[in-house]
């Protein structure tokens, strides 16, 4: 199967949730927690080495990030914009961190409350035909009067 543009969909970080984390404490918590849980495929890019993935030189076989990027740009406004906010966290010293889920709510949900808990930041869900971006809040219980 491939997109409008002739790119095979198995290219793009397709069920996967990304976000920030700029704490090196945090992000090492976080990923206990995902392992703790039974989240094995959890990929942390930071400094330099995400900055060059972002823009790779002509690579054949494009990386994590460059695929985010041409994912970004094939869905329009809103993920250009969060494209940017990446390159941005990214320059400012945050790890990235991608965590692959079987793309059913419940697992998205439990990624999402594992992230915000130790401190990530700007969450985004890639499904298989959209982008979302999920809250980076815990929600909290309404407040019985």
């Amino acid at each position: 199967m491939t997109d409008m543009t002739g790119t095979p969909i198995s290219n793009h970080p397709t069920n996967h949730v990304v976000a920030f984390i700029h704490d090196p404490y945090d992000l090492e918590q976080v990923q206990a927690d995902l392992q703790n849980v039974g989240y094995t495929q959890v990929r942390v890019l930071r400094g330099e080495t995400a900055l060059h993935e972002l823009q790779p030189d002509g690579e054949e076989t494009p990386g994590i990030l460059e695929r985010v990027k041409r994912l970004f740009q094939k869905f329009g406004d809103e993920e250009t914009r969060l494209y940017k906010i990446a390159e941005k966290q990214l320059a400012g010293g945050d790890a990235m961190i991608l965590v692959a889920t079987d793309g059913t709510d419940s697992q998205i949900e439990q990624v999402r409350k594992l992230l915000v808990i130790n401190h990530a930041h700007t969450l985004i869900f890639f499904g298989e035909l959209a982008v979302q971006r999920l809250p980076s809040v815990q929600a909290t219980a309404p407040v019985e009067t």
